[in-house]
Parts: structure tokens; sequence; C-alpha cells
């Protein structure tokens, strides 16, 4: 790996995002590496002790709460260009979780170079009735689907095409919250009210299990991960039935020949994307049922697990995609074994994390201090252990006790006191190493009980 970051020695590479935690995981590995954000948070420190310069706007305009959170508006406030454009010897490199046009504007404006695809690329396969078509012409397995207006009159139709329930997705959203699962009229009738005349993919639903994978298109070919169990539809987490809160890495449990057709698919899209071209990152979320795999969305850029895949990958001394990804975008020549690297990604990795959102139709203020770092549950009370936001310090294990035991120690990383959350936004993450869902999809007792105590804590309150 050290051959591919000497690649970067002389290229300044700043982190772009509202939450200081999405640019964790390569800290202490780039060799110039600034982080950009807004919030201010238990990150923050944790950041500045690896020897990484963190701008945070909270901070520096002295107030919480700032009213732009994303990335486009944070890069066209003056006092981060000025600190981008003093810490900078030659062009500036900016990475984003998410590519926008205003985006791209703003960085030809300021003579920026954005680490990521271009926002038409990004859009064309996000979308989800492209992103089907594309998967029609690469004649791989999805559910049947058709390209809809939503308006009230279509519901009979729907309804005999389809049966009770459908799935309607619009064509883009952000964890889920776009995946509408329609059970009668009812709920049909609602779902115009807020989203009539939009155009939207309808599908046949089906109950099957929920996986994701992360990949990376290179020069070389496309690497591919292990897929991992994508947490989905928990409503004490998410507000949407569709909506995504979190991942588990040690629930995967797939044969060699699903494995095998996921993998042989997988590369099928990422050299389409190549051929049309796309560089780096992205994920793919699919349902397997007895053991037919339908491919569901393609999130075409960074992706909500990679910051703590990344910090996995780094454990077991693999190169992390999110640093191929860096390389390919910058486009440098730099030299690896890529059979060797996509042997080390289809080995099974061990952890979890359950993300809280705030559930509710408005927004919720965090009224109390909630320390992040490392805790163990003792009679149903959180007791800090380490102070700390690195997954990496959560206490090792063989990997049999990894399988066996139940989850002990827990990561929990919180938004600082006073945030002001939206709906649908984080709050706070747990994380561990061990399994936190079962077999029959459950959540461990031990994580829902720790979820439970950490929204107590950071007393959730009506903004």
């Amino acid at each position: 790996m050290q051959n591919l970051t000497k690649s970067l020695k002389n290229k300044t590479i700043f982190y772009v995002a509202p939450d200081p935690l999405w640019a964790t995981g390569l800290e202490g590995v780039l060799p110039d590496y600034k982080v950009i954000c807004v919030d201010d948070s238990d990150v923050v420190p944790y950041l500045q002790e690896k020897g990484v310069s963190v701008f945070c706007l909270e901070r520096e305009l002295g107030k919480q709460n700032i009213v732009f959170r994303n990335s486009a508006k944070i890069l066209s406030e003056e006092k981060v260009t000025h600190f981008i454009k003093n810490n900078s010897s030659s062009t500036p490199n900016i990475i984003v979780f998410k590519p926008s046009p205003s985006l791209e504007r703003i960085a030809q404006e300021q003579e920026f170079n954005l680490i990521a695809v271009s926002s038409n690329l990004n859009r064309t396969f996000e979308d989800k009735i492209l992103f089907s078509e594309i998967l029609e012409k690469l004649r791989i397995r999805l559910l049947s689907w058709e390209e809809v207006i939503i308006s009230l009159d279509i519901f009979k139709e729907l309804e005999l095409k389809f049966d009770l329930p459908f799935v309607i997705q619009l064509g883009r959203g952000f964890a889920g919250s776009s995946t509408y699962f329609v059970n009668s009229e009812k709920n049909f009738q609602d779902l115009c009210q807020a989203e009539q005349g939009k155009t939207a993919k309808v599908s046949q639903f089906i109950k099957g299990t929920p996986y994701t994978l992360n990949a990376c298109v290179t020069k070389k070919g496309v690497l591919i991960s292990r897929p991992f169990y994508q947490i989905t539809g928990r409503l004490k987490f998410t507000r949407s039935v569709g909506g995504t809160c979190g991942n588990d890495f040690s629930r995967e449990d797939l044969g060699n020949n699903t494995l095998s057709q996921i993998y042989s698919s997988t590369q099928k899209i990422g050299e389409y994307m190549g051929e049309k071209g796309f560089k780096g990152i992205f994920g793919l979320d699919f349902i397997v049922d007895n053991n037919q795999i339908y491919f569901i969305e393609n999130n075409a850029r960074l992706v909500a697990s990679i910051p703590l895949f990344t910090r996995m990958q780094l454990e077991k001394n693999e190169a992390p995609l999110l640093l191929s990804h860096i390389l390919e975008l910058l486009d440098i020549n730099y030299h690896f074994d890529f059979n060797e690297e996509q042997k080390k990604l289809e080995e099974k990795k061990y952890g979890a994390q359950l993300i809280l959102r705030n559930i509710f139709p408005y927004p919720v203020i965090l009224n109390n201090e909630f320390k992040s770092g490392i805790y163990k549950l003792e009679q149903d009370k959180l007791v800090l252990q380490r102070n700390t936001v690195d997954f990496m310090e959560l206490g090792k294990k063989t990997e049999i006790q990894l399988i066996e035991s139940k989850p002990d120690e827990f990561l929990i990383i919180s938004a600082a006191q006073g945030r002001k959350v939206n709906p649908g936004i984080e709050f706070a993450r747990v994380q561990t190493r061990s399994q936190i869902v079962s077999k029959d999809e459950n959540l461990s007792e031990e994580v829902e009980k720790v979820a439970d105590i950490v929204k107590r804590k950071v007393g959730i309150e009506k903004a």
C-alpha cells in the first residue's frame, strides 16, 4: 500500500462534507490530507490528533446549526475557499460524497479539481429507471417493472399488474427516502399527495434478504467487495420502510454459487460503467430470494459504508477501495496486483453498524451531551471504556469468537449537544465487531438496548 500512497506525495487532498465522520478512514494514510466540515463533533479532535488539519465552520463562525449543510454550499463559503487556497501548493483536490452541477460550477470557478465522477454520469447510473434499462441491456435479472407518472387514476391498473403490495421508486433519493411500499389504495392516495405528477418506477414486491456491496472501477478492472447485509426499514431508526439504517458484514451467509453470480453481474455492470467513462467507487443494492438475485439500485458515488469499510480493510492490510477511488479520479498511474487485491476483497469481514436517524416529520434538537467513545453494556447501562471514534480500537477477537459471541463493546459516535437534526438525518451510529442481525433478520437485543439508551441520553426534543 505504501507504493500507492507514494503516488500522492505531492497532492494536497481536502475532504469537504457537513459531517467530519464521512471523511474518516484514510487519516494517517494520505500524506497531505485535510478535512473541511460544518459539524463540531468529537470526530474533529480525533482527526486533529491523527495529524489531519480540520477546518470546522461551526468553530470558525462561532455558531451552531448553520443553515447550509451540503458540500456545494460549504465550498462556496468565502472562509472555506480562503483556507483551501492558503493550504495548497498546487491545484487543490477536493473529495465530495456526491457530485452535483453546483459543485462542478464552483470547482471550475475556483480552479479546484473535484475527486468525483461527473454529476451527469452519477445521475445516469443512479436513476432507477435508467439503471433498470441498463440491467435489461446487460441481460441481468431484475424484478418486473414499468415506468409511470404518479397519479390517482393508475392504482387499479397497477394493482392488477403487480398485486399488493408493490414498490414505487422515484428516480433518485437518499438512504431509501424515495422508495415507497404500497399495500392499499389509501396508502397510494397518500403517496400521490406528496409525489403527484412525478415519474417513477413501479415493480413487484418480494420479501427476500437485502444485501449491498462496494465496488470500484479501475484501469485494471472492477474491484468488488464481498456482499454484506443491508439493514433496511427498521422504523425505530429510519423514517421509511425502504430506508437504510446500517450494515452487518458478519451476517452474510451466501452460498458459493450465489456469490459467483453476484460477482459476475457486478463485473458486467462495472465494465459497462467504465465504458461510459465512469471511474471509482459505486455501490449496488440487491435482494436475494431463494438463491435468485435481483439488483435494485446503483449508488454511483461514495457510499455510506465506506468510512467503516475502509477501516476494516486497513485492519486486514488491504489497499482500501477509497484509495483506488482517489488515484483513479486523479488519473495517476499506480501499480498493484489486481488479482491479489480482489482475492482479499472476497474474504469475509466482521463488524456491523446501526445508524440512528431522526424518525419524526419535524426537526429535533439533541438537548444533552453524549460523549462519543467505546462503551460496554452493563446491567442496562452504558459504561464508557475509552474515548475514541476509531473502530479499530474496539477489542480484538478471533474469528471464532466473532462468530459465536454476542456484541459486548460498542463504538458510539454521536452528534454534538444542541445539534438540530432534520427529518431522516443521522444523529448517531453504533458500531461493533460482532453480528447484530440474526438469521431470521431480527436485531440483537444488545444493540437494540444500546440504541434505545443513546436516544434517551441525547435528549431528543422537538425543535
